[in-house]
This record gives structure tokens, sequence and C-alpha cells, in this order.
């Protein structure tokens, strides 16, 4: 059959026309159809693509019941092939391109041209495969399925259903899905070792309370023997030495004595430090009751926090420093959360570096004009670059999955800092190392209160 256009053309949604239809050989037309069209989705009202949708059909002349039923089944599958929401190419047995759909034009990807190769197999390595997918589809007329077939940055699940003809290849862009599935997948893990980390918690509270009691009496007992020694061993002016057993030489009494002092001193100053350790473990494991009010020292939360990494900094660096502003203004905030975010940088600081020859700094540093204070962190690290810079704050973003990184660590710092009305500011440049500052509204001082 052939067809003819012979009516107005549709200027709105509501535009219909007639089409009449011929017989190959006969002079009348044998099926005038009534049809309406409608611009599709995805074009302007100037420049309009209109598809046609059969609405009644009125018989000029008598025709064949199957020609009828011919007909409802070729306006169904062209409505159906045209608006489905899968996007389908519809290739011949060569594989060539026949025709697609409006789906399959939008989406993000290339869409070869009529007539064309579909998979190319001089495309790569990627498009022989598909090719050679395709070709043994058609071949055994069996459907075949391909997951997460990758084109560019877009991941796509794939069908190829064969027919008499070539094949009808069923795209589906499923990018979004495995994103939102790998970020499912991420915080499943987080949640598994947020688990781990509070039962360490729980364990590190119990170890710190075990190494606590002895240690404070070793402290006692290291305080009490400083005061005693020099009684216990007075200084005497004779300071010659002499001979001991087998006639070896005998240290002279003033150095022994020195020296007995010293180790009294070295025993008193690691229990201290032992003591100054474990405390400051157990208050970052201490569940939070101060909440975000407390009038914090950023002097302090900077010096809690390179105390519990000492073990990590020396092991990374040679070059480590830390400067105190001693007319810091405090801030507003929980001390626990800031320390947990200064931990944070100051980890990612020793991580990024290549060698312990390489400096590490961390300072409090003030901002009197714009009335704020916070803590810096430098490093001379890799850097990092303008696009891994934009992300560093998404979750579950890291450049260190082989290092067991989940991306979470800046995210969490930033929600922190963002809860406190403050900032984070990152500067770098690859091989240059970075810079990162925490910065926090000073608190206003009493007397100023109630100023306006």
């Amino acid at each position: 059959m052939t067809g003819g256009l012979n009516a107005r053309r549709p200027g709105s949604a509501g535009g219909a026309l007639s089409l009449p239809i011929y017989r190959a050989g006969v002079g009348e037309p044998v099926l005038a159809a009534q049809l309406a069209a409608r611009p599709l989705r995805g074009y302007s009202r100037t420049k309009a693509l209109y598809g046609f949708i059969p609405l009644n059909r009125t018989m000029d002349k008598p025709a064949n019941a199957s020609e009828l039923e011919l007909s409802r089944k070729e306006a169904f599958n062209f409505a159906l092939f045209q608006h489905h929401p899968a996007a389908m190419t519809v290739v011949d047995r060569e594989g060539r391109v026949v025709k697609s759909s409006l789906a399959r034009r939008a989406l993000p990807i290339p869409l070869p041209d009529l007539g064309s190769e579909l998979f190319s197999r001089a495309g790569g390595a990627e498009d022989g495969r598909l090719a050679s997918e395709l070709a043994a589809c058609i071949a055994s007329g069996e459907v075949r399925r391909l997951g997460e077939v990758a084109a560019g940055d877009r991941i796509l699940e794939l069908t190829i259903s064969p027919f008499p003809d070539g094949a009808i290849v069923i795209v589906m862009d499923i990018t979004e899905r495995k994103r939102a599935e790998d970020e499912a997948r991420a915080r499943r893990e987080e949640l598994i070792r947020a688990q781990r980390l509070a039962t360490i918690g729980t364990l590190v509270s119990g170890v710190a309370h075990e190494v606590s009691n002895p240690n404070n009496a070793l402290l006692l007992s290291a305080n009490a023997l400083a005061r005693l020694a020099p009684e216990l061993i007075p200084d005497r002016s004779d300071s010659s030495g002499g001979e001991g057993e087998e006639g070896c030489a005998r240290p002279a009494y003033g150095e022994m004595r020195a020296e007995a002092l010293e180790q009294i001193e070295v025993i008193r100053r690691c229990a201290k430090r032992i003591q100054t350790t474990v405390s400051e473990l157990k208050d970052y494991v201490r569940a939070e009751k101060s909440g975000m009010s407390d009038n914090v020292d950023l002097n302090a939360v900077m010096r809690g926090a390179c105390e519990i990494l000492a073990p990590v900094i020396r092991k990374a660096t040679t070059r480590f420093t830390m400067l105190e502003d001693p007319d810091l203004p405090r801030v507003r905030g929980s001390r626990q959360r800031l320390e947990q975010v200064v931990v944070n940088m100051v980890s990612n600081a020793c991580q990024a570096l290549g060698g312990p020859d390489k400096a590490v700094s961390v300072r409090t540093v003030r901002d009197g004009a714009a009335g704020r204070a916070g803590i810096e962190v430098k490093d001379e690290g890799c850097g990092m670059t303008p696009e891994t810079l934009a992300r560093i704050r998404d979750p579950f973003f890291t450049t260190r999955h082989d290092a067991g990184g989940t991306g979470l660590g800046l995210s969490v710092s930033d929600n922190i800092v963002t809860a406190h009305g403050g900032c984070l500011d990152f500067q770098s440049r690859p091989g240059m190392g970075t810079a990162a500052t925490m910065w926090l509204p000073a608190a206003v001082p009493a007397e100023r209160k109630g100023e306006t």
C-alpha cells in the first residue's frame, strides 16, 4: 500500500490530518485514516518533530480484514517503538542501523548514522566484542543480555533481541543506578567499620583504665623518688673515682649521682607522657555530653590532636613543627569534635608525604578582620589537581582506595566544621603540597555580648 498526505498542517497538539491509503494498481483509496499529531518530547514548538497516533478510521471502500489487522498492528508497533522509554536501535542482519527510537536519540552517547555499523570491529576491543555478540545473536536467534558495558563515562546494559531481518538492540543507561549501588555498598562497609571502631573505642577505654592504674603508681613513686634522691644520694665534693673489682676504673661519685638523678627524671617524664596519652585517648573516645556551647581553646585542640597522632607523625616525617598563637581568641563549640577534624587533617598530611624528609607544620591562626580563628596544617606532599580538589568533600571520594581509604574523613569533618559555623579551606597544587585550614567564628568576649 502507498499513502499520501492531503490535509492541513497540524499547528498544535490537537492538529489532525487525513491519510488516504491506496492499494498498488488501484486508482481509488481503500482506507482513510484519521490521525492526530503532537510535538514529541524534547523538541520546541517552532522546530517540532511530530509523531502520529491513529484516532479512528473511516472506510471509503471495504478493505480486507487482514489488511485492517495489519494496519492496526503496524500503528501499534510504531507507537510502542518510538515512545517506549527504553532506548532501542533496529539493525539488519549485517549489523547496520535501520532506525532508532526517540529514547535512544536522547541518550548522552553518540548515535551511529543510518546504514552504518552499530558496533564497528575497527572501533576498539569493546566495540569488537559487541559486534561479535550481535552477530552471534542474529545467527543463533537467541536473546543475549550484556551487563555493564562502558561507553565513555556512562555504564550501559544491553539486550539484543533477534528477529528474522536483524535484531533490536535495547540500551539502558544504568550509570546512576550503579553509582547508587556503589554508594550504598560503601555505606554498608562504613557502618561495619564504624561498628569495629566503636568496639575498638570500648577496648581502648578498658586498656586505658588498666594502664592508668599502674602508671599512676609509677608516676607517684617517680615523683617521690625525684624529691628524695638529693637526700638519698648527697652531693660530695670528692668526685674522684678509683678502682672497682678486678682493677676496673670506677666512675667518679659525682658522675654516678648525676646519672642516677637523670634516670629518675627520665622515668618521671615517661610516666607523665603515658598519663597524658591515656587521658587524650579516653577523651577522644568518650561519649560527648557538653554539646556545642563550650568555650574552646584551639591551641589545646591542636596539642591534643598532635599528641594522639604522635607515633604517626614520628613515622611519617622528621620535620614536624607546631606553633601556637598565644593571643588566639577562643571559639564556641565541641572540643571533641574539633579535635576529630584536626586529627583527620594531620593524618591526611602525613599520608600525603613522599618520605620522612618532607615537612608537616601545624599552627593556630587568626583573622581579626573577619573575626575568626583557626588551625592550619601544611604539608610538602604530592598535592592535588583542581579536579581532585573540587571533589574532596564528596562522601566516599578518596584517592587512597588501595590504602583502605573510605572517602568519609573530610566529608564528616566538613559537616562538623559547618555545624560550628565555620569552613574548611584548601590550597593545593600537584607536587607542591597542600595547606588545609579550619576556620571558625571567634567567640564574643563576655563583656561585649550585650553590645550592639
